[in-house]
């Protein structure tokens, strides 16, 4: 072996004995360091309590026969002398007119699909993009348990997805049809089996229409809302339903107002006649109300309540929610304090990626004690959503944290 050969066999085993102790000096100190990934979080500044809700109810009663079927649902507008129920014989009455409303929304989808109107100037890439965001619009309603907005957005994703079949090929116009002709064929069986009804039910006012009584119905109204004590709300939350008549069987509210009292902790920041947004029930949905009054009790208590003009199938199914005052709100990717660095004069945090470590910026939105909001961007030189981000258990990686 010369002597060249000699000094390349040397010059490797000495590169490879300094990448050993490289390699476990880089264990030894990140051995130290923690990580988190990037999540995106909202940060809510809120007041929340128990709502009573108190709204201008007029019960339905009725004390015939039969099994009743219900016209409207809950929260729609009705006028005066409008049926809102009727009373059929059986069971098996009210399960066939069920089937056929729902065998009718079908046809009615599958005709609007196959309008050739619709189906030959639809683009497959447009179809698509509207079942995905339908798609995570269910989902989104799914988890907030929004039953009204549920049904209505699986109707419009079978509807898209008909639309996209069609216009992609995927099943043919005949396949359409006879689910048609199948559709029409049993309508007309229900048809035989339903049978005019006993009698019908119909309103004496106008108004929203709610297929139920809780009792309170007579108890709670906008006269005598400022009465309602401190002892009466906690009462109706521990028992909000104490309806005991089986001649109740729905109510009409007048009018789309309604508002809810409710006991707080003295906090200065709620005023009356101060316009707020609420949220109601842990929903998503931000809802515009103002702040009627607030009653200041000796014991850092006070009865607030407040107003608000939006009605809907939710906001009439109970007479008790969760209300959270929004006081301030933001959105953003959260990083923990203990991640933040400065780096030529730049406040940022150190990402991972693969073996690399990459210093990113961010754009400081909200700072919270030991968190702050960093809002997203798409210039991959600041912080992204699922970045994973580095840091050390006790102190910084970088110059400072502050």
């Amino acid at each position: 072996m010369n002597s060249f050969t000699i000094k390349i066999v040397a010059f490797v085993l000495s590169v490879f004995i300094i990448l050993i102790f490289v390699s476990q000096g880089y264990r030894l100190l990140t051995d130290k360091q923690k990580s988190e990934q990037a999540i995106f979080y909202t940060y809510s500044d809120s007041i929340a309590f128990k709502g009573v809700f108190i709204r201008n109810e007029d019960i339905i009663q009725y004390d015939g026969q039969g099994v009743l079927n219900f016209v409207y649902t809950d929260g729609s507008k009705v006028s005066k002398d409008s049926i809102v129920a009727e009373a059929y014989s059986s069971i098996s009455q009210i399960n066939a007119i069920s089937e056929k409303s729902v065998l009718n929304t079908e046809l009615y989808q599958l005709n609007k699909a196959t309008n050739p109107g619709i189906s030959e100037t639809a683009q497959p890439e447009f179809i698509a993009n509207e079942i995905d965001n339908e798609y995570i619009a269910l989902q989104k309603y799914i988890q907030e348990n929004n039953t009204g907005k549920i049904s209505e957005t699986k109707t419009k994703l079978l509807s898209l997805m008909n639309i996209y079949n069609i216009i992609t090929d995927e099943e043919s116009i005949e396949v359409f049809n006879q689910r048609v002709n199948q559709i029409n064929s049993r309508i007309n069986e229900l048809n035989g089996i339903i049978s005019s009804p006993l009698s019908t039910i119909k309103t004496d006012a106008p108004g929203y229409f709610v297929s139920y009584c809780d009792g309170y119905e007579d108890k709670l109204n906008f006269a005598n809302i400022n009465e309602i004590t401190e002892q009466q709300i906690n009462s109706i939350v521990m028992n909000p339903d104490i309806n005991e008549s089986s001649q109740n069987i729905g109510k009409v509210i007048d009018g789309y107002t309604w508002k809810a009292a409710g006991i707080i902790s003295t906090d200065s920041r709620c005023k009356a006649d101060s316009y707020i947004n609420i949220r109601l029930n842990k929903s998503s949905d931000l809802l515009s109300a103002k702040i009627e009054s607030v009653d200041n009790y000796e014991d850092n208590k006070s009865r607030i309540i407040i107003s608000c003009n939006q009605i809907n199938y939710d906001l009439v199914q109970d007479r008790v929610a969760d209300i959270e005052i929004i006081i301030k709100e933001q959105s953003g990717i959260k990083i923990s304090r203990k991640a933040l660095n400065f780096e030529n004069g730049v406040r940022g945090v150190y990402v991972m990626y693969g073996q690399n470590i990459v210093f990113k910026k961010i754009n400081v939105v909200y700072e919270g004690e030991d968190f702050i909001l960093s809002s997203p961007d798409e210039d991959s030189d600041y912080v992204m959503i699922y970045d994973k981000i580095i840091f050390e258990e006790d102190e910084p990686l970088g110059n400072n944290s502050t």
